[in-house]
């Protein structure tokens, strides 16, 4: 596993973190994501290289939330994801791993996103996904994205494994 590089949002927050020109040296891709919205929303949202396209990302997640279980199967723009909010306890942030699947191979992605966000009250949330990137393109850049900001100290590390 060879860290390529970790981005810290500074003070005044950001609206994404964003990792571009990404080698196609390794077989797989692991982003660590550690963040907090500034924001009501616990959403976030994960994109290789810029796609946006109606239904390139396509997933399945099992998720508990609020004392609940649930499952989903989500057809999207994104691959979504958990984050904390402002209504969680102060100075928490989530825990998120995004693996990449032979992503510099000619072959549709396949993503694995395990996610967890701490909070001292009965919202918060366990989440794991599986799920495809519908496109053969080689993965040259990575990004996860609140709705409002991701505030100082969020951080992500973006690496390759062999």
């Amino acid at each position: 596993m060879t860290l390529i590089e970790t981005i810290t949002v500074g003070s005044g927050g950001a609206s994404s973190i964003e990792f571009t020109g990404i080698p196609g040296t390794g077989k797989d891709l692991l982003i660590l994501v550690s963040s907090r919205n500034s924001s009501t929303s616990v959403s976030l949202e994960y994109r290789l290289n810029s796609d946006s396209t109606s239904s390139a990302y396509v997933m399945k997640l099992l998720q508990y939330k609020n004392g609940l279980v649930d499952t989903d199967s989500i057809t999207s723009t994104k691959f979504s994801g958990v984050g904390v909010s402002t209504n969680y306890t102060a100075n928490t942030f989530t825990s998120n791993a995004i693996y990449v699947s032979n992503y510099a191979g000619s072959t549709n992605k396949s993503v694995s996103i395990d996610e967890v966000s701490e909070n001292n009250a009965t919202q918060a949330y366990l989440r794991i996904s599986a799920g495809v990137w519908n496109n053969t393109a080689a993965v040259t850049a990575f990004s996860v994205t609140s709705p409002n900001l991701l505030v100082e100290h969020s951080s992500a590390s973006l690496y390759t494994i062999s």
